[in-house]
């Protein structure tokens, strides 16, 4: 896997990959997500972000927020600084 590199997939095509090549992974999902995608603890770091896919405020929903943004960046920050950095990020689209 390229340093420096970031990869976009959905939640399908993560299941089927080998993440281990990745350094990180960020997993972004539903709040009512049945099956989450969770790494062994010998895969790389996961950070998962939890909201949902709504533009708009609605009942029993979590928007997404500009805190999400900031915690994804400081993840990827944090792997390109300790290993140089590749990141899978993947989500249901």
């Amino acid at each position: 896997m390229d340093k420096n590199s970031i990869h976009i997939c959905s939640l399908e095509a993560v299941r089927e990959i080998d993440v281990s090549v990745y350094d990180g992974i960020i997993t972004i999902e539903d709040t009512n997500i049945e099956d989450p995608f969770r790494l062994e603890r010998d895969g790389p770091e996961q950070l998962v972000l939890c909201f949902d896919d709504i533009s708009v405020p609605m009942d029993g929903y979590v928007e997404p927020e500009e805190k999400h943004i900031q915690v994804a960046l400081r993840f990827g920050y944090k792997i390109a600084k300790e290993t140089g950095g590749s990141i899978l990020i993947h989500c249901h689209a």
